[in-house]
């Protein structure tokens, strides 16, 4: 026979000792009875909690027992598959729902009262039973072969077919399912997600206000015009099947418990069915939407509200909306926290870096594309928390964020992959949720890149899609593996470790493969580099060795030449005196005055010859030694260059260098797992990449000292040069002086033989004249006297 229940007035069967409603123990006059008569009974189901008195303004149910009344069947026992329960849960649950927090998360407000706790069953009784319907209470679909056979859900306890609970998730120690993933239907999967259920108590409490607004609290009669319970009609079942089905996503509360959801289950590859995107009424007053009470969804936390459940509005500047958009009332007074981007690092920082310990994650949008494509940039870099320094007592320089901002991350993405992201977004999670996206009709320019980095903000700060990996994949891959994932279709995952769940360690991941591909490579190009000055080092070993042959030949050729100058120099003094004594001979002496001049005029001629071609070897040297001197400063200046790469290569800059450092150890993944002796959740592509950088970098000490070693002989080398050179240079302008002085003496000495010629033709000139004239003289008397000799 069928009871009520004292507390929500709901039908109860005679084999119940718990509403299945509210989880309110049942008293039976029967069994009252049978107590005072001292008739032991069967044993109930012990309860969680003490059993109150049912209330005194509720009618008890009559009963009429006869002789031939069967004893009630035992209780019968909950799903093998339920959580057993310990008096510390029932306590754990007892103090969970007591606290101010439950009071103000509660939809309207109220929570459970002290003696409403004391009501609550076990959590086996959290549960329906098996029977309790035959259909599936999402989908409609009917149990039984061939069809589906019936789940309960973890949490809420309502049954469910096999597709509708497909869904795994780590729910809270407080259930009893210690961390293994359990089966959720999917209204509790986005609760978990939300942080929405933490303890039994608030299952329990959505299924009280959903019973006291579903099923109108009978108004009290007098105890004589009650009815008796076998002719009381229990609620139709459509009445009672929505209040078990009630949406366990009213309470949207912010705890410490981690319930991460398995997106390699159901609710990853549907997840348009898991979206609260088709409700049919409100989910805080659970009253059916209809023409003038039309659905809304809160941009906070997303759920269905219908218009008197949602008249705040309020701006939400993480997600983009700078203008106030629509909440509901629960979110207006207390909304749902959003993640923080602040990481701590693992190990102490160093002397000098503290402020470097606690770092914010940053996005920065650039649009770098011409003006036929639209393409971003897309950078991800740490900067030092503000609070954190300003805690410290310090003050940030813009060389310490520029150090800081070393370690990032960059990708290129058209505006295509970021509509494709809000896209993917909304279909693998909700729509809903998604953070304010740019219209396509707002131009180009630094104002739609700054919302595009507002949006990939909130995406990272929003709960419902820090798992997601459209939003893994969009930050993470390269152009190429992005454009596969992305041809691959939207179910495609990331095979990647349990660890790598969250969006913020998987940045971490990529951040330090990049940096580690980043050292990789400039530790290759060095290595390169050194080879490559290596190389010219010693084809310029090379052109000295070839210069120092040169050298040496027009060393000795200028020694040569300057013996033949000094040789010549006496012969030449010599011939000018004695062709200086010839010219004042010729000038005092009035006869004409033959000398024998022939010797010096040979001797002259032989040593003319030789100084041209004399002067020809020495402007060749003049020109070698400024091809040299040429090549020296420019193996000089080469060598000063590499020796300054070699420097650099050398000596990096310190404080770049310890902070790079120091963040791939603080805020990597590679020395984290290490330490932890969770080496399997290192990707081995990182392994490889920190093996090889090591490997690198322990052999390029002894390279670049090689190197450096090189360096320093060919300076002496090339000091060894330059003083040759300035020798070699001394010499010249030595010789060029005996060479001017030489021209100086040929000079004087050709005047000389020409003056002496000039004065001996001016007496044989004379003579000649005197000569001349005599004959004229004795013609002119010759005929003179033959004149006078005919007359």
């Amino acid at each position: 026979m069928e009871s009520s229940c004292a507390k929500c007035s709901s039908s109860i069967a005679a084999t119940d000792q718990f509403c299945i409603y509210c989880g309110t123990s049942v008293v039976r006059p029967d069994a009252a009875s049978a107590s005072s008569s001292n008739v032991e009974p069967a044993a109930p189901v012990e309860a969680a909690v003490e059993v109150p008195p049912a209330p005194a303004s509720t009618p008890a149910p009559t009963r009429v027992l006869s002789s031939t009344t069967p004893t009630p069947p035992s209780v019968p026992s909950p799903p093998k598959s339920a959580p057993v329960v310990s008096s510390r849960v029932v306590e754990t649950v007892r103090k969970a729902a007591k606290t101010t927090d439950d009071r103000r998360d509660s939809i309207d407000g109220y929570s459970l009262s002290d003696s409403s706790l004391a009501q609550i069953a076990d959590l086996q009784r959290l549960w329906l039973p098996d029977d309790f319907s035959t259909d599936c209470m999402d989908c409609g679909k009917t149990f039984g072969f061939p069809q589906p056979r019936r789940h309960h859900c973890r949490v809420c306890g309502q049954l469910y077919c096999r597709d509708c609970v497909a869904n795994k998730c780590t729910i809270p120690s407080s259930f009893g399912y210690a961390d293994k993933p359990q089966r959720c239907c999917k209204s509790c999967t986005i609760s978990l997600q939300m942080k929405g259920i933490k303890t039994p108590a608030d299952v329990f409490s959505q299924r009280e206000q959903a019973q006291t607004r579903v099923l109108p609290t009978p108004k009290p009669v007098a105890p004589a015009a009650a009815p008796p319970a076998s002719v009381r009609v229990a609620p139709p079942p459509s009445m009672r099947l929505a209040a078990a089905t009630v949406i366990a996503t009213s309470r949207i509360k912010s705890s410490n418990v981690d319930s991460g959801v398995n997106l390699n289950d159901f609710a990853s590859k549907n997840p348009t069915q898991v979206a609260r995107a088709e409700q049919k009424e409100c989910q805080i007053c659970f009253r059916q939407f209809a023409i003038g009470r039309r659905a809304n969804h809160c941009q906070r936390c997303t759920r269905s509200v219908c218009n008197g459940c949602s008249q705040g509005l309020k701006p939400i500047p993480e997600l983009g909306f700078a203008t106030p958009v629509r909440h509901c009332n629960n979110c207006m007074t207390k909304p749902p926290q959003f993640f923080s981007l602040e990481t701590e690092g693992v190990v102490e920082p160093l002397p000098g870096f503290e402020f470097l310990s606690k770092m914010d994650f940053k996005i920065a949008v650039t649009d770098v594309g011409g003006e036929a494509t639209e393409t971003y940039k897309v950078d991800v870099y740490f900067e030092p928390n503000a609070a954190h320094v300003k805690a410290l007592g310090e003050t940030l320089r813009a060389s310490d964020i520029e150090a800081a901002k070393e370690y990032c991350m960059s990708r290129k993405r058209s505006i295509a992959d970021f509509e494709w992201l809000a896209t993917a977004l909304g279909d693998q999670v909700t729509s809903k949720a998604l953070p304010n996206f740019p219209e396509k009709r707002v131009p180009r320019g630094a104002k739609k890149g700054q919302s595009l980095q507002v949006f990939l903000s909130g995406c990272l700060v929003h709960s419902l899609y820090r798992s997601c990996d459209a939003l893994k994949a969009f930050f993470g891959l390269t152009n190429e593996q992005f454009r596969a994932f992305k041809n691959a279709g939207a179910n495609t995952e990331l095979k990647v470790a349990p660890e790598y769940t969250d969006v913020l360690m998987w940045l971490q991941l990529k951040m330090e493969q990049d940096q580690m591909e980043h050292k990789l490579a400039t530790l290759v190009q060095r290595r390169k580099d050194n080879e490559s000055r290596v190389a010219k080092q010693q084809a310029r070993k090379q052109a000295y060795e070839g210069r120092k042959v040169n050298q040496m030949s027009r060393r000795t050729n200028a020694q040569a030449r300057y013996e033949a100058l000094c040789a010549r120099k006496e012969s030449q003094l010599a011939r000018h005196n004695r062709e200086k004594n010839r010219l004042e001979t010729q000038m005092t002496r009035v006869d004409i005055v033959y000398d024998d001049t022939k010797a010096d005029e040979d001797v002259r001629s032989i040593e003319e010859d030789v100084r041209q071609k004399e002067k020809v070897e020495f402007v060749k040297s003049k020109d070698a030694f400024q091809t040299d001197t040429t090549e020296w400063n420019k193996d000089m200046a080469l060598w000063s260059r590499q020796r300054a790469d070699w420097s650099d290569h050398h000596n990096p800059p310190v404080s770049k260098q310890i902070a790079n450092e120091w963040l791939i150890k603080a805020f990597g993944v590679f020395h984290r797992f290490t330490a932890e002796g969770n080496t399997a959740a290192i990707p081995k592509e990182l392994a490889n990449l920190h093996a090889k950088v090591e490997q690198l970098q322990d052999e390029e000490p002894a390279l670049l000292e090689k190197e450096g070693q090189a360096l320093d002989d060919e300076w002496s080398e090339l000091s060894k040069e330059r003083d040759n050179w300035a020798q070699d240079r001394s010499n010249m302008k030595r010789e060029d002086d005996m060479c001017h002085d030489e021209d100086v003496r040929y000079k004087q000495e050709h005047e000389h033989v020409r003056l002496y010629h000039e004065h001996r033709q001016k007496k044989v000139d004379a003579i000649e004249a005197d000569l001349a004239a005599l004959d004229m003289e004795i013609k002119s008397r010759a005929k003179a006297y033959a004149q006078r000799k005919v007359s």
